[in-house]
């Protein structure tokens, strides 16, 4: 979420408060604002804020969904929300990768595979997967590595 390599202008996060790594350092690295602004935000499935203090244009909050088909639901609708907001990158959590213990190799197959599957955008140019756990980086790297040869859209930093 929080990057030092590089920015986009949105950022995605799970709308889980406080349970999460990445939504405790949303709120702490991004201010009391940005807990204002989704709690008065409308939209039950997907809220959108500023980005606070962050270094992003805007958030887009999302309620973590239950099974796959849910979370190609779910990263459809973020990236149609950052095409709306005429956004040129996004940043992407590892999502369902941490509290819910989900497989990284699976979150990182079925993102690679919907990413594909959707790449024809107008703005959005990049998505960025943003990783906390070193363990599932390589999960991430194998197989979104497949994509970057012919991908433009998605897009990994081996810095990680």
């Amino acid at each position: 979420m929080i990057q030092t390599t590089s920015s986009s202008e949105v950022l995605a996060q799970t709308l889980i408060y406080l349970k999460g790594i990445v939504s405790r350092t949303v709120l702490q690295k991004g201010g009391k604002q940005i807990q204002e602004e989704v709690s008065n935000a409308a939209g039950r499935e997907l809220r959108v804020t500023s980005g606070g203090k962050l270094h992003c244009r805007i958030i887009f909050h999302v309620v973590f969904p239950n099974t796959e088909q849910q979370m190609i639901e779910c990263i459809q609708n973020i990236l149609n929300e950052a095409e709306k907001h005429q956004s040129a990158s996004i940043s992407l959590p590892a999502l369902g990768t941490g509290n819910l213990k989900l497989s990284s190799g699976a979150i990182a197959a079925l993102m690679r595979k919907f990413v594909s599957k959707n790449s024809a955008t107008k703005y959005l140019k990049k998505v960025y997967v943003v990783i906390y756990d070193k363990p599932k980086i390589q999960d991430f790297i194998s197989e979104l590595i497949t994509v970057q040869k012919g991908n433009t859209l998605l897009e990994y930093n081996k810095k990680l």
